[in-house]
């Protein structure tokens, strides 16, 4: 647990942390939180507070405290402008807005955050409402805004923006010790939480409901523990039917993130996954961007070269041919173009897994001169033997071709690739919707976090010795 303290001294200005600051004569101490959160929440460049409960606002340059039940705070020429009424007042270093006494009571309602789609029946969007105390700094063309809570209080917001609120309780007890061993290790690492996916999705006390509320406070303080300590408890929507080790997909392995057999993610009468068989189109010239071909360079095949036992992507080749040197030329995507497995999804443009296959719209079966017959992507820069015994490279778009009803054309080349795939996310750890099919077989929350992370116990914080 953390303490800070401004220590005011006459004449004396010592700047070290954004919480330390010592000038002008007095001293405020500001509130401490039970295992303390920090999340970087996202403003719009000017935005709202309105305060329920009792806070104070403490100016950062001089410690002065102001009162207001709303203020308004923006940035001008990179210092913070806070406005209460008709009365503006500026600070180098910025605002905090502390509670007064930490209490479930206080809340503040903001005004401008982005990305939350709600609006309200005038069509703005809702103010939404977080616990605890926050810190606004100047940024580097805005504001930058920080919430300050409880782990509890944290979680009571990211538990429903995370999991469904309406799934059994264990489910959701599940997912709040996976939540919560998550952003204490990740709290280890870094100064701050995101408020998105990049951490874990926090929307503040407006996203509350009783039930997930009820899993948090009745899982309170209880973690997945590995070799004494909380672990790392990634976790995602869907595995498609088993998870996957962590060397696979993050290329380092971790001794609690192993692939385990994964029915509970099948859909079923009880759990309607709707994750599975799914399928996705992308374009060519989509791809050929992605892969920064040359401009005379056609995509004639993308293969999938290595899977996993689970079936998720490790290695993809790509063929392309050359038109004015007429050559081609094959390439993998690991490492040359993506760093991990994972990166699969997002080169190409949004795959929901890497547990899929691929198929060209423009797959053929040739017969070879040896009799033998091989599948292909495309017949684009292959040498073929006409009617009158000559030959000839492909390279018009369409190959004109005459069986007994007459002339036909034949695509040459790929103009899009079919994604057939299983599963949502990186596939590590848990999957949220083989956690719901767990609860609905009767399995406890300590049973699916033990299923999902192996070799692990499930209890408090181990007291240091």
């Amino acid at each position: 647990m953390k303490k800070y303290l401004f220590i005011i001294i006459c004449g004396l200005l010592l700047l070290s942390t954004p919480l330390t600051h010592v000038l002008g004569s007095g001293t405020i101490t500001p509130p401490t939180y039970e295992t303390e959160v920090k999340v970087k929440l996202l403003p719009t460049p000017t935005f709202k507070f309105l305060i329920s409960g009792t806070y104070i606002i403490v100016n950062l340059d001089n410690l002065t405290t102001l009162e207001a039940p709303d203020v308004d705070f923006s940035q001008e020429e990179g210092k913070i402008t806070a406005t209460i009424g008709d009365t503006k007042h500026v600070s180098a270093n910025g605002f905090a807005v502390y509670e007064n006494e930490p209490n479930d009571t206080n809340f503040v309602a903001i005004e401008g955050i982005q990305g939350r789609p709600d609006v309200n029946k005038d069509g703005k969007p809702d103010p939404i409402s977080y616990r605890g105390s926050f810190e606004v700094y100047p940024g580097e063309l805005a504001p930058t805004l920080f919430n300050i809570l409880d782990m509890e209080g944290y979680l009571k917001g990211v538990v429903p923006s995370e999991m469904i609120p309406s799934w059994p309780l264990e489910a959701l007890k599940a997912q709040a010790v996976a939540a919560r061993s998550y952003a204490y290790v990740s709290m280890l690492y870094k100064d701050y939480l995101e408020m998105t996916v990049a951490s874990q999705v926090y929307a503040g006390k407006s996203r509350e409901t009783t039930a997930t509320n009820q899993a948090v406070d009745e899982t309170k303080g209880i973690y997945a523990i590995y070799n004494d300590k909380p672990i790392h408890a990634f976790f995602h929507a869907s595995s498609g039917g088993a998870t996957e080790n962590s060397e696979f997909v993050w290329s380092n392995p971790v001794d609690y993130i192993k692939s385990v057999p994964d029915p509970y993610d099948v859909p079923s009468d009880k759990n309607p996954n709707p994750y599975h068989n799914w399928k996705a189109v992308r374009d060519v010239q989509t791809l050929a961007e992605k892969f920064t071909l040359t401009e005379n360079e056609i995509i004639t095949s993308i293969r999938i070269t290595e899977k996993t036992k689970t079936g998720r992507v490790q290695q993809v080749a790509v063929e392309t041919y050359d038109k004015e040197v007429k050559n081609y030329r094959t390439f993998t995507l690991k490492p040359e173009l993506v760093p991990s497995a994972d990166r699969f999804r997002q080169i190409f443009d949004g795959l929901r897994s890497t547990k899929f296959d691929i198929k060209a719209d423009s797959a053929v079966k040739i017969m070879q001169a040896d009799g033998s017959v091989v599948e292909k992507d495309a017949v684009l820069g292959l040498q073929i033997q006409k009617a009158d015994d000559t030959t000839a490279i492909i390279e018009d778009l369409n190959l004109q071709l005459r069986d007994v009803n007459g002339p036909l054309f034949l695509q040459t080349q790929p103009q899009t690739y079919t994604f057939d795939g299983d599963g949502w996310g990186h596939g590590l750890g848990m999957s949220q919707w083989g956690a719901r099919g767990m609860s609905e077989q009767g399995k406890t929350f300590e049973e699916i976090i033990k299923h999902y992370y192996t070799g692990v116990e499930v209890g408090p914080l181990p007291q240091a010795e």
